[in-house]
């Protein structure tokens, strides 16, 4: 059976943006491998503020959504 590849969380992909980042300020790469770094940095991050984006939509999705267990008691009774 072939192997799943398992999507990376949101902390996975952070970590790595952060040792990309630790990898660029290290100053010690060359212009070649430099650029190269800089463009995965730039991926992850556009791939992280997606997953960001998304979890914005399902938040404001939810909160939309009516909830007679969190609704105030004076709303059920038809008070308000």
């Amino acid at each position: 059976m072939p192997k799943q590849k398992k999507t990376p969380s949101f902390e996975d992909l952070l970590d790595q943006l952060e040792q990309t980042v630790e990898k660029m300020e290290s100053d010690q790469l060359p212009l070649q491998e430099a650029l190269e770094t800089y463009q995965e940095g730039i991926a992850l991050s556009q791939r992280l503020n997606s997953m960001l984006d998304e979890a914005e939509q399902k938040i404001e999705f939810l909160s939309k959504q009516k909830d007679p267990d969190t609704e105030p008691a004076s709303q059920k009774e038809g008070l308000a």
